[in-house]
């Protein structure tokens, strides 16, 4: 029954699928894309389920089985994943597993993964549609775990049967000694148990109805999650019927040695019933560090800023799995690349407890570092912390670095702008320009509610608006920022007092800017006004002393008005606006410039010493020591006089302070400090080039590198808020560096070498050696001299100090570590099956480079076709076996490990075949005996006639005629192929097609001839056989025969071709006997029973028509038949004795029309 619903339901879920992948999907529904060859296979291994795990640690990625089994899927969320992705191994079609569940139908794919003897071994049966991954992996802790579930449509109809599917993990390396492949085992288990994860061994019942769910009890039901609720959500998420919680594949290993794990899952029995496996994605966890840096602000997610809600960096050190010992990784900040921060001043780094190390303790899977950046009011631009480390404890693989960046401090106060402005002018207001937050920016205006950088406005009716936009910067700071619109008072300026002394007139000085209309008026009333009213500089001549009034309005209510004075008997004084100056400045003061003929007397409040030399002078200048009123009276040329002051403020000068006098060793760095001013410009004696790097001079703590040995001084101008400045200067000693410098006797070693590194120049009387990273091998063999082995690239630094000197010697050395060189090699296409004399590839893929010195052993009778070097080579073998390529290399005289991989080779089958008949006409029926050897589990396929075949042997019928080629290929285990194609090897000739025609069909035999028309057709050259049905034949193309007695002649032909080939036709002919019509001449028709009628006798007649007429011409009687016979009557009476006239028309049997005339003769 079981297969029949296989065979019966394929539509239903091809149709169901189809529906489903036409619906929208939602964000967490389950998606799966399924790979479309072995590559996709591998690179979903490399980047989804290997994510996360460091690339030196895994190698020799293989798939075998169909590449469509395999898929990404996305939405596992509704397993219990963690993380939503992964892949999914099926042993049917990935992608059939996606989409809703059905009470009817099931997934079902068939693909061509073929067996598999480890999954055999596992259930004991027959494994169809098998699906293997594979790779080596190099633990650094002490276990390798994932996470997986798996789901089966075999539940809940076919729980504890024989077709229940089958899947393993199956693990081996070191310390694992199994019953599978490599010694392994199986490692998915049902957790707290020994027992593999199986339909048998996971499940809750049977039950065999549609979506009823399963009836509780069976094995570890508490494990399995039932799917057949179709109110349930996850029923639209998958086509499976139940599928397990999610498990962990977890088993002891022993870190730094390499490891082999093959995932597998096959169908049992048949191909029905899919089941699948769903790996989540980075859970493959060998025991590498992983870092992750998370920020405390919830929108900054890539750098630091000095103060951004008190935001920090925890950079996560984290392990997947548990160890039973520390996991302990030495780290160094790097002080040297980028722009590096400087800890202590810049930040703080904030450990658990282990200085310099991340230490994951035993049964913890992380360790974090903290850095917390310090706010020091100084800019400096991005500064960054380095922290390098290496994140595999096995040291194989390059050091690994975490990046934090740290930014100046974002300062967003609130902002007011005012716009002052013309009324009725158009603005466009915006606070870009004057934001010191931390962009991107978001804007609100709350008038009008735009959300617009800038706002176009414009102002009218009002003096004065203020429009708010509330600004958010990417900090989350807010700054509530106010523009306010302001149209000034109108200032309405009348001008200067003029004096009419010795002049005919004067031009009135008015202005009042933004006014939109200006009127003068006089006092009294100046005649020479008129016609000018609206001009700012009317030119006027009064008669007598005159007040001019300027009346200035807009339209936004301003009105202002001033008064300027024309004196005909007064002069004017106007010694300019108050003004300030340093301390020690001057200044230089004017009365009525451009004016003559004046005399002046200026004094002053303090009395300024330096003005009585200068008194009477128009223009002064004067330098107070504090703030002084200066005040000057004019005599005009008229005698009348007039007085004027002005203020000049003068600033203290800035406390300039350059710092206490300072000493630095020789390229070592020394921080300056200003203070006094809130400006700043430094300079040195001698010129010191550090000085100026990134403009640090106009700072106030620049940090300067001299590089001679001798005393520097540096000075400093301090400006203070007024713009007055000072300077002062401090010294700096730079003390003299022993000269010290570090060799080793190999700079560049093999992973695993020791080398020695020696302190040469001065003697020093103290050394204190460090390195970065930290190097545990460090030995000190004298004060002078250390050993080590490091297992990655490291420098190594000295700090070393003579007697009396104060600065010491810092040296470094960086050993090179060559990493370990690593042999490791693919097979193209994963082609680790192949065919006597049927090329490989091999391709290179471990770290060496082309000056490395390859050894490549491909095993007995292997023939390289071509590849030198690291390849890629092309190989083959000519006899069937397992072949074991394998590579050890050198460089840089440091070696690798050999690998090793098993090539099987499966022999080429010789193919043969042969035909019985070979030739003969169409319809021909031909049997094929297959006579191929040297067979390994072969199949078969034949290639005829335009169809194929599969069967061993075979019989074929050839309908139309020709030649036929033959082909036969024949393939060992699914992979070694040989054809052989016969050409024109079957013959097929053409059957003639007979035909003829007769002339006549039908004839009266007293002609009796019919001529026989032959129509035959063929390509061929025919020969003739006719038989005329009257023990009489012919061999003559158109024969004639002429037929002696009446009757129906069965007439025969056959053709036969030049190729042996007959076709035959028959067809009647008819002969019929002559035919005649004998009227009487007379009768008696008197009753007395002799020839009382007018009988016309015949034969051979078809149709007949008698017709009697009187002799005037009436026709009196009528008859189509030889029966009906006149009786002598008209009209019922007998007609009277005389001769009438008759006319008989009449048709022989061969259609051919006759007509006789004559008369009868009526006796009474």
């Amino acid at each position: 029954m079981r297969r029949i619903l296989t065979i019966a339901l394929a539509f239903i879920l091809v149709f169901f699928i189809d529906i489903f992948e036409n619906k929208v999907i939602a964000q967490f529904d389950l998606t799966i894309t399924r790979c479309e060859d072995s590559a996709a296979v591998i690179a979903l291994i490399d980047t989804v389920f290997l994510d996360g795990v460091n690339p030196a640690q895994y190698s020799n990625i293989t798939f075998t089985g169909d590449p469509h089994a395999v898929g990404y899927f996305n939405g596992g969320y509704i397993f219990g994943f963690k993380r939503p992705q992964g892949i999914i191994m099926s042993s049917g079609f990935s992608e059939s597993l996606e989409g809703s569940n059905s009470c009817t139908a099931f997934a079902s794919g068939n693909t061509t993964g073929g067996s598999d003897p480890d999954l055999a071994q596992v259930n004991g049966d027959i494994i169809n549609d098998a699906c293997v991954i594979e790779f080596d992996f190099m633990p650094t802790g002490d276990s390798a775990r994932f996470v997986y579930i798996f789901g089966s449509e075999e539940y809940h109809e076919w729980v504890n049967t024989q077709w229940n599917d089958v899947f393993g993990f199956f693990l081996s390396g070191p310390g694992i000694s199994g019953a599978y492949s490599n010694n392994g085992i199986n490692i998915a288990e049902v957790p707290g148990t020994s027992l593999p994860v199986s339909i048998s061994n996971v499940n809750c019942g049977r039950q065999q109805t549609g979506c009823a769910p399963p009836p509780g009890g069976g094995s570890n039901c508490v494990y399995l999650y039932d799917n057949t609720d179709q109110s349930q959500g996850t029923f639209q998420q998958t086509a499976l019927d139940a599928y397990t919680s999610p498990f962990i594949a977890l088993n002891e290993t022993q870190s730094c040695q390499w490891y082999h794990i093959k995932l597998a899952i096959g169908d049992v029995s048949d191909a029905a019933y899919d089941s699948g496996v769903f790996l989540e994605k980075g859970s493959f966890d060998p025991g590498s560090v992983v870092e992750n840096t998370a920020y405390s602000h919830p929108t900054i997610d890539s750098i630091l800023y000095e103060s951004c809600n008190n935001h920090d960096a925890v950079i996560y050190f984290s392990i997947g799995t548990p160890r039973a010992d520390p996991y302990i990784i030495p780290y160094s900040i790097d002080t040297v690349t980028g722009n590096p921060a400087t800890r202590g001043i810049d930040y703080t780094l904030i450990d658990t407890g282990h200085e310099d190390t991340i230490y994951i303790a035993a049964g913890d899977l992380y360790d974090s570092l903290i850095i917390r950046p310090f706010w020091d009011a100084e800019p400096e631009g991005f500064e960054d912390v380095r922290i390098i480390y290496n994140s595999i404890m096995c040291g194989f693989s390059e050091p690994d670095t975490s990046i934090t960046l740290i930014y100046d401090v974002p300062d967003f106060p609130d902002t007011n702008l005012i716009y002052s402005t013309i009324c009725e002018d158009t603005l466009i207001l915006g606070f870009d320009n004057v934001l010191e937050g931390i962009p991107p920016y978001t804007y609100w205006w709350t008038a009008g509610g735009q959300t617009t950088s800038t706002l176009e406005y414009i102002i009218s009716g009002s003096d004065s608006e203020f429009l708010h936009c509330v600004i958010t910067d990417t900090c989350g700071y807010q700054s509530s920022d106010t523009a306010f619109v302001i149209v000034p008072d109108i200032v309405t300026d009348a001008g200067p007092n003029k004096s009419l002394c010795n002049q005919p007139s004067v031009i009135l000085e008015g202005s009042a800017p933004g006014a939109q209309n200006i009127l003068w008026t006089s006092n009294p009333p100046d005649a020479s006004l008129v016609g000018q009213e609206n001009d700012f500089t009317p030119t006027v001549s009064p008669l007598v002393t005159t007040e001019y009034v300027l009346l200035a309005t807009d339209n936004c209510t301003h009105s202002d008005q001033d008064t300027t004075m024309v004196d005909l008997d007064g002069a004017v004084a106007n010694a300019g606006p108050d003004n300030g100056i340093c301390l020690n400045d001057s200044i230089t003061l004017s009365c009525n410039i451009g004016n003559t003929g004046e005399t002046y007397l200026w004094t002053s409040v303090p009395p300024d010493v330096g003005l009585p030399a200068q008194n009477t002078n128009q223009t002064i200048k004067v330098s107070p020591t504090t703030t002084t009123r200066y005040s000057v009276h004019v005599v005009d040329a008229c005698d009348y006089t007039a007085d004027d002051e002005v203020n000049v403020t003068v600033y203290s000068l800035p406390v300039a302070n350059a710092g206490n006098n300072g000493e630095v060793c020789l390229g070592s760095a020394y921080t300056l400090g200003a203070s006094g001013g809130v400006y700043y410009q430094w300079g040195s004696i001698p010129a010191d080039p550090t000085l100026f790097l990134n403009q640090q001079d106009t700072t106030a703590y620049p940090v300067v590198t001299p590089d001679t040995q001798i005393l520097y001084k540096y000075y400093v101008e301090v400006t203070n808020e007024n713009g007055c400045t000072t300077t002062d200067t401090m010294e700096l000693m730079v003390n003299y560096v022993p000269d010290i410098q570090l060799s080793a006797d190999v700079d560049v070693i093999c992973f695993g070498e020791t080398t020695t590194i020696i302190a040469i120049g001065d003697i020093a009387d103290d050394y204190s050696w460090s390195s970065e990273p930290d190097d545990p091998t460090l030995v000190i063999v004298n004060p002078g001299e250390i050993n080590v082995t490091p297992n990655t690239t490291t420098i190594y630094s000295l700090s070393a100090t003579v007697g009396g000197i104060d600065c010491p010697a810092t040296p470094v050395q960086t050993i090179t570590v060559i990493p370990q060189l690593l042999a490791d090699f693919e097979i193209a296409d994963n082609k680790f099956q192949t065919c006597e004399n049927e090329a490989i590839g091999i391709f290179y893929t471990g770290n060496a480079t082309g000056n490395a010195n390859y050894t490549w052993n491909f095993d007995s009778d292997a023939v390289v076709v071509s590849g030198t070097g690291a390849g890629p080579y092309s190989v083959h073998w000519s006899t069937a076996g397992v072949k074991t390529i394998s590579l050890t290399l050198t460089e840089n005289d440091c070696p690798s490990d050999s690998v090793e991989i098993e090539i099987t080779v499966f022999a080429m089958p010789v193919t043969e075949f042969s035909a019985s008949p070979e030739s003969g006409c169409a319809e021909l029926e031909v049997s094929f005996t297959n006579s191929s050897s040297q067979l390994d589990n072969p199949e078969y396929v034949w290639t005829f006639d335009g169809t194929s075949s599969d069967d061993f042997e075979f019989t074929h019928t050839f309908n139309n005629p020709g030649t036929y080629p033959v082909s036969l290929t024949t393939t060992n285990q699914s992979i070694c192929a040989n054809t052989i194609t016969k050409n024109n090897f079957i013959t097929v000739f053409e059957v003639p097609v007979a035909d003829f025609e007769a002339d006549p069909y039908e004839t009266l035999l007293e002609d009796g001839v019919i001529n026989f028309i032959n129509n035959s057709a063929s390509q061929d050259i025919m020969t003739y056989q006719w038989y005329f049905g009257d023990n009489d034949s012919s061999t003559i193309s158109n024969p004639e025969h002429k037929y002696t007695e009446e009757g129906v002649y069965l007439v025969q032909l056959i053709t036969t071709t030049s190729n042996g080939c007959q076709h035959e036709v028959s067809k009647d002919v008819v002969i019929h006997p002559d035919f005649a019509v004998y009227p009487p001449n007379a009768f008696t028709p008197n009753g007395d029973g002799e020839n009382d009628t007018f009988e016309v006798k015949g034969t051979g007649v078809n149709s007949y028509l008698l017709r009697i007429y009187s002799r005037w011409g009436e026709l009196i009687f009528e008859s189509s038949s030889l029966e009906d016979q006149w009786d002598g009557t008209y009209k019922g009476s007998l007609v009277t004795t005389g001769t009438y006239v008759y006319s008989i028309n009449y048709r022989s049997m061969v259609d051919k029309d006759y007509k006789i005339h004559g008369t009868v003769t009526v006796i009474r």
